[in-house]
């Protein structure tokens, strides 16, 4: 809980742009499910209040994320990181208004090209993760599986980062 208070504390200072990473992993077994929700609770609840984007860890979790989203109705933008879901799946989290990110690994998946085509393009952001590929490269790759020329993938990526975050150009004091 010491780490949950000092996530607090720079949200009451206004010094974080978004909550997270949080979220759900049924793979885990060094901490219980119901631990697990209560932390991720806890955390969306912050978010909430501060009126900060949630970003999302998800392992096959993504039907508890919905129904979490479902029951809270949050005002404020989710974004599930490294979003591998199905498309069926991926279908029902877009449709929520719950942004996705995806990344080399995601890429490499059967169905990227499709999940990618799938998903509004005011719900997409592009990530590095921990691969090592340069974000130039991760977004020429993305480019390249929606058919688009990166100069306008980018644009929209960063218009998403404007309206969740703010000016990129602008620092935190």
């Amino acid at each position: 809980m010491d780490r949950f208070r000092s996530i607090r504390e720079l949200v009451d200072k206004n010094r974080l742009a978004a909550v997270g990473e949080t979220g759900l992993d049924r793979i885990r077994h060094d901490s219980s499910m119901d631990s697990q929700i209560a932390m991720f609770r806890l955390h969306a609840d912050l978010a909430e209040k501060a009126g900060l984007p949630l970003v999302l860890h998800s392992v096959r979790a993504n039907s508890d994320i919905l129904s979490e989203h479902s029951r809270r109705r949050p005002r404020s933008t989710w974004i599930i990181h490294g979003c591998s879901a199905g498309n069926q799946e991926l279908e029902k989290i877009v449709s929520r208004g719950i942004a996705i990110s995806m990344g080399p690994r995601e890429f490499s998946r059967p169905g990227a090209r499709e999940n990618l085509h799938r998903t509004p393009s005011e719900l997409l952001f592009l990530e590095t993760d921990d691969s090592g590929v340069d974000i130039g490269e991760v977004y020429r790759i993305a480019a390249e599986k929606l058919d688009c020329p990166v100069e306008i993938l980018a644009r929209r990526i960063h218009e998403n980062w404007r309206r969740l975050f703010g000016d990129p150009t602008e620092t935190v004091s």
